[in-house]
């Protein structure tokens, strides 16, 4: 057997361990054994998908974005990489990049509920936070006026 096949053979196993870990909820294991198999294949999008799955899992959201941009690089033209990036920008609070992201996605598959899904959440964050952001800084405006701070002589 070549070393090639030696080696994919390998980051299989190790790819089949770390779905086996995800699926019994131990996150920490699987990202382990997935930076493993990355170390081995770092051309593999499928691992760096599923290793920003565990990141998320585990609430390491930058983590998992990072992963995420790994897989739009290696792998332009699958709405993978846009989902798990627009996931970890929601869950970061960043509703505009992340609509962002799933909008690339969507471009890729229109049809695609989970992206559309995604988006709209992030629309809909995103213009309620810019409706309470003006209302926060008026409220804090007519306090000010109210007891003397910042007023005009």
């Amino acid at each position: 057997m070549q070393r090639s096949a030696v080696l994919d053979k390998h980051v299989q196993q190790l790819k089949t361990e770390a779905k086996a870990a995800l699926a019994r909820q131990d996150f920490e294991g699987a990202r382990d054994i997935l930076t493993e198999a990355i170390r081995l294949r770092r051309d593999s999008h499928k691992l760096f998908r599923l290793r920003s799955v565990a990141w998320a899992c585990m609430q390491e959201y930058q983590n998992s974005l990072d992963d995420a941009e790994m897989v739009i690089n290696l792998q332009p033209h699958s709405t993978d990489g846009y989902y798990h990036k627009g996931f970890a920008l929601y869950h970061q609070k960043n509703y505009s990049d992340a609509a962002h992201a799933f909008q690339e996605g969507l471009k890729l598959n229109p049809s695609d509920r989970v992206l559309r899904q995604g988006f709209w959440d992030a629309v809909t964050l995103l213009s309620q936070h810019r409706v309470c952001l003006p209302m926060r800084y008026q409220s804090e405006k007519d306090k000010s006026q109210e007891s003397g701070v910042g007023a005009k002589p």
